[in-house]
Formats: structure tokens, C-alpha cells, sequence
């Protein structure tokens, strides 16, 4: 089935062709400067008017659709925050029960342990060494103050000082293309869509894929039982000795196999979950409970996570390399802290987390028409995670926003000769008037929707001496991590932002919180169409079907 993303619903408006308000700010700004330099008594007066205007123009010019004066202030903004992290209490800590010791060693004792979790040789080289060094002597702010949950109460997410609460409901994956047109249109609109169409406007929804491994151990267990199940009949005279003795053989190479999958060779796939807000506990329980019916009526296999599954979900939105039975010998008060990653290092153009290079993208640009899981693809690139954010907006507003944004259209239609501009305008206008009939007719709303998407380079990680090194990692080594992402979505039609000095931005985006730091910059995308994004993005396992 065919589905719609309008273009933006918010066009900025143009005074004349190609310039902003913000454009025409900026030249008054230069023009001003230019009258008080010529009227002032000031040597070099034509040198220094030159200059002005240079700068001016500079500033104006525009880089992939953005002025460079935007460009500035987002490197100032950049320069501006905190941008080295660790968080006060190590997992070695927390896993030694040592978080009684002083907050000021336990606060260092993160940079001490590099050494530990590093695979140090002997005959490092120099240049590991002094990054190793330089990372200790490191100044960070506390992991708290850039990753806000702070608990888990009662299957639920607590943020801040309880200022809000998220819950967590995983979606199993099923073939959903072996779904009828009219089985899939009832698990999109009548599911997901529904969920979506009833959200408080106040916080973001987040639909999440991450990839973590696959649990074996119930399948262990399984085959262990059958093993003493063997052996009851063996001893009841049911089996003779040599039937007896080929099952066992057969049990032991499976156990063996499955031993090999819990171990050295665990096999990581995604994994699919959607996250709601709530400022009040007690709606939040409500809504999740309307979530879980609707969509068991669509057809799909979910449940709500706990207090542990959510502090091992949380774990893995940041990091893959680490043993989630760890969560076993974790107090319950200390899981918060445990979820939390070691470190995080925000760059100009990447985030180092765990001291792992991530690169960190927001989808800019959509197809206009897409398919049923029309995220499918691209949210199976191994070695990213994807964080969809959609926060809902008041129909009345969406529908005016639109009616000026129409206008503004066709102003601009009127003011160009270039046919290809005219091409693009046609095809923006024709797409928001398909969305004003659907939300007149009341049949859908509009959310404010952002993706974000992380993909973690172990490989640029790998060949950067001057990063401290991580463990063995079961991140796949992808050369040219960066461009094989932004290939891929590309090719599917999608246009990613490199996010280059809003590395922030991205990174709290692609965190599990009810904040959009880029909403004002999201796409209005129908309820349904968000719903239908990864209804058929999810593949079974065998092993995962029993």
C-alpha cells in the first residue's frame, strides 16, 4: 500500500527569491556597519568597508541548502557545552559492590580502569600510551548530567527528579509481508496508529531499533532437560543402551552448538521496541495497557519490560560489548547508574561512546511516497541503531501552518522561470494539499517526526591511535562505516544531515527520553505512515520462533 510524506509543512518565507528573513537580517546587519564605518572618522575607511562587505557576503552564501552564517552559530553552540562525560561509579565498581567508597574515588576510578578493559599488549606503542594518558588526565562533567534517567520504578523509566516517566513494550519480529492487505492495514491503522494518534503532545514517542544478541539459554535449558529426560528412560527401561547413547551424542552436539552461541559466537540481530511518556504514572500505566491490546488486536506478539529488561535495554541503546547477566549482581538501586555508558566524547563531527567512533545522522529528506515498512531496509544496516521520534501536533495549528505554507508555495511557483524549481514546488504542493484533505476528513493526525541514526565504526576506531582502545568487540567491521550508511539510506531515497558542530543534538536525539532537541526542524508525517514505517522491517529468527 502506498503511503504519503508530504514535504515540510513549515517553508520558510522568501521576500524575494532565495532570501529569508534571516538572510535580509544578516544584510541589514553588514549594510548598518557599512553606513557607520563610511560616516565614522576611522583610517583605511574603504579597506575596512571591503572587508564588511566580504564578510557579509561570506556569511550569506549558502552550503547545502544552509547559510554559512547558521553554520557559525552551530559552531559556537558546539563550543559552548560540556562535551566530555563519564559517569561517577565504573560497572566494575557497581559489579563490586564498592559504591560505598568516596564519591571523589569512585568518580576517578572510571579512568583508571581503562587500563583494565583495554587489550593492552606488551610493546604498546607510544602513540596508545599517550592517549591513554591524555584520556585520565581528562576533565569530565558527570554522566547525569547528559543521560537523565535516574531509576526504574515498577516496569517503569524514571526521568529527572520524576519530572516524567517512560515504559518500555517490545515488538516480536513476525513476516509481516505474509500478512493479507487488509491484515496489515488492521495492525497499521488500528494498531500503531491508533497508539500514535492518542499520545500526549507533551513528549516524544520513540520507536527504536537496536541490535543486541540473541538469548540461547532458555534453548539450553531445553536440550538439558531433554537430556534427563533420556536418561528417566534409560533408567525405566524404555531405551536400551545403544538407542540411549546416539541421542545423547545427538543432545551433546546440540548443547555444544548453543554453548558456542552464548559464548564466543552470539548472533546479533535488531530488535524492535516502542517507548511512551507520561508525566503522571497512573496515565502512563492506562496508555501502556491500551498499547498492549491494540496491538495484540493487530496481530502482533508483545510484551512490557521490567525493572531489569529495562536497565539491559537501556545498557544496550549505547553499547553492545558487555554480559547482560551482569545485571544479576547489580543491586536494584543501582541500575540506573549501570545502564549509563563509561564515557562519552562529543566532536565536532563524531561521538566517541565507551570510546567507540560513532557517527551520529537526522534524516533531512524523504520520498514522497513510500511502501508498507518503507524503513525496512535501511534499519537493517548492521552496526547502527535507529530512533524514530514523533511528537503529535494540534490539528488546528498543523492545518494552518499548512494553509501559509501553501500560499508561501505558490508565491515562490509564481516568482520563478526555472522549470525544475517549478518541477519541485508542484510535487511539495501537491503533497501538502493530499495532507490538508486527510486531516479535514479527521481521519488522521500529523506528528512532528524526526529519525535519528547512529552507526558505531569499530573500524575508524580501530585506526585511530589516539583513541583509547576498547575490547574485542561483536560490532561488524564495516570499511568506510560513514559513507556505506549515508549510501544506503540514500539510495532508499532518504537524505541524511551529517550533523557536523550538532553532534549534541544528535546524541541526546538518539537516546531513549521524551525530548526531541530537533523538533522545530522535524517532518509532519500522518500517524498511519509513521505506523507503517516498520510493520514489515522485522524479521523472524528460527531460533527465535519457538
Amino acid at each position: 500500500m502506498t503511503r504519503l510524506i508530504p514535504g515540510k509543512t513549515k517553508v520558510d518565507v522568501e521576500l524575494f527569491r532565495g532570501v529569508t528573513l534571516g538572510d535580509l537580517a544578516v544584510a541589514g546587519v553588514g549594510a548598518a556597519m557599512l553606513i557607520f564605518v563610511l560616516i565614522s572618522s576611522l583610517p583605511y575607511k574603504l579597506v575596512i568597508c571591503i572587508a564588511v562587505a566580504m564578510i557579509a557576503a561570506l556569511l550569506l552564501i549558502r552550503i547545502d541548502e544552509e547559510a554559512n552564517y547558521v553554520a557559525i552559530l552551530h559552531i559556537l553552540s558546539h563550543f559552548s557545552y560540556d562535551r566530555r562525560y563519564a559517569k561517577r561509579y565504573s560497572d566494575q565498581m557497581l559489579l563490586d559492590r564498592n559504591s560505598e567508597n568516596s564519591d571523589e574515588l569512585a568518580f576517578q576510578a572510571v579512568f583508571q580502569k581503562e587500563t583494565l578493559d583495554s587489550p593492552a599488549q606488551e610493546g604498546e606503542d607510544a602513540q596508545q600510551l599517550a592517549a591513554d594518558a591524555k584520556d585520565a588526565a581528562a576533565r569530565r562533567q558527570n554522566m547525569d548530567r547528559l543521560v537523565p534517567f535516574t531509576a526504574f520504578e515498577e516496569s517503569c523509566i524514571v526521568y529527572g527528579d520524576k519530572e516524567y516517566y517512560g515504559a518500555v513494550i517490545e515488538i516480536d519480529p513476525v513476516e509481516f509481508r505474509f500478512f493479507s492487505e487488509h491484515r496489515r492495514r488492521n495492525s497499521i491503522e488500528n494498531g500503531l496508529g491508533r497508539i500514535l494518534r492518542a499520545v500526549d503532545a507533551k513528549y516524544s514517542t520513540n520507536i527504536v531499533m537496536l541490535e543486541r544478541p540473541i538469548r540461547y539459554e532458555g534453548y539450553l535449558q531445553k536440550e538439558y532437560d531433554k537430556l534427563d529426560a533420556l536418561q528417566r528412560s534409560y533408567e525405566n527401561g524404555m531405551l536400551d543402551e545403544e538407542e540411549t547413547k546416539a541421542r545423547v551424542e545427538v543432545e551433546y552436539d546440540r548443547i555444544n552448538e548453543l554453548l558456542s552461541l552464548c559464548s564466543n559466537n552470539k548472533v546479533v540481530t535488531g530488535f524492535y521496541y516502542l517507548v511512551l511518556f507520561e508525566s503522571d504514572r497512573r496515565q502512563l500505566e492506562l496508555q501502556v495497557g491500551n498499547a498492549l491490546a491494540l496491538l495484540a488486536q493487530g496481530e502482533m506478539t508483545v510484551r512490557r519490560l521490567d525493572n531489569k529488561e529495562l536497565a539491559v535495554f537501556l545498557k544496550y541503546t549505547n553499547a553492545l560489548d558487555f554480559d547482560e547477566n551482569e545485571i544479576d549482581r547489580i543491586a536494584p538501586e543501582d541500575y540506573a547508574r549501570w545502564a549509563k555508558p563509561e564515557t562519552v566524547d562529543i566532536k565536532a563531527r563524531r561521538v566517541e561512546i565507551n570510546h567507540i567512533v560513532t557517527h551520529n545522522f537526522r534524516v533531512v529528506n524523504y520520498p514522497a511516497l513510500v511502501g508498507d515498512a518503507w524503513l525496512a531496509g535501511v534499519m537493517s544496516i548492521p552496526g547502527t541503531k535507529v530512533v524514530v521520534k514523533a511528537k503529535p501536533m494540534d490539528r488546528q495549528k498543523a492545518i494552518r501552518s499548512i494553509d501559509r505554507s501553501l500560499m508561501e508555495l505558490r508565491g515562490q511557483w509564481s516568482a520563478t522561470g526555472v522549470d525544475s524549481r517549478r518541477m519541485e514546488i508542484e510535487t511539495h504542493l501537491a503533497t501538502l494539499q493530499e495532507l490538508l484533505s486527510m486531516l479535514q476528513s479527521d481521519s488522521e493526525s500529523l506528528l512532528e517526526v524526526n529519525v535519528f541514526v547512529t552507526a558505531y565504526d569499530i573500524t575508524a576506531t580501530r585506526n585511530d591511535p589516539k583513541i583509547v582502545q576498547p575490547p574485542l568487540s561483536l560490532l561488524p567491521t564495516v570499511a568506510d562505516m560513514k559513507k556505506t550508511v549515508r549510501r544506503a539510506w540514500q539510495e532508499s531515497g532518504f537524505r541524511l544531515a551529517n550533523m557536523e558542530f550538532d553532534q549534541m543534538e544528535a546524541f541526546i536525539g538518539s537516546q531513549v527520553n521524551g525530548f526531541d532537541p530537533m523538533a522545530r526542524q522535524g517532518r509532519g508525517i500522518p500517524s498511519n505512515t509513521i505506523a507503517a514505517s516498520i510493520r514489515g522491517s522485522m524479521r523472524i529468527s528460527p531460533m527465535r520462533a519457538a
